[in-house]
């Protein structure tokens, strides 16, 4: 990948439960870094195949490799345009180790909240 290429600022955060006082939890959502990457958006309506439940991709987000990621993480993108921010989450769905080499994780994503 070419310098450069990961120009996107994006903050990966993590789904974590909180009691809500009657006995249940409610769902809230915690930062736990910012990265640069790659973000793509594949042509068309691709899908990933594999030994999961066929998805719609709507992004493919690059990140150089870490360990500590999973599906339960969710993506944020908040750009600037002149005077208007705009915010994007994208969910989780696959994590592939590009090349194997553990240098980058492709991110499959769908354009959304998460769970």
């Amino acid at each position: 990948m070419g310098i450069g290429a990961m120009r996107h600022k994006i903050t990966l955060q993590k789904q974590t439960r909180v009691a809500d006082g009657g006995g249940g939890f409610a769902v809230t959502w915690s930062d736990v870094d910012d990265i640069f990457a790659s973000i793509e958006a594949p042509s068309g309506r691709e899908r990933f195949f594999g030994d999961k439940i066929e998805q719609n991709v709507s992004h493919v987000v690059t990140i150089r490799f870490r360990n500590d990621i999973s599906q339960k993480y969710r993506i944020k993108y908040a750009r600037t345009r002149g005077m208007e921010t705009t915010t994007t989450y994208l969910a989780i769905n696959a994590i592939l180790n590009k090349d194997y080499r553990e240098r980058y994780l492709e991110l499959l994503c769908t354009e959304g909240a998460g769970t």
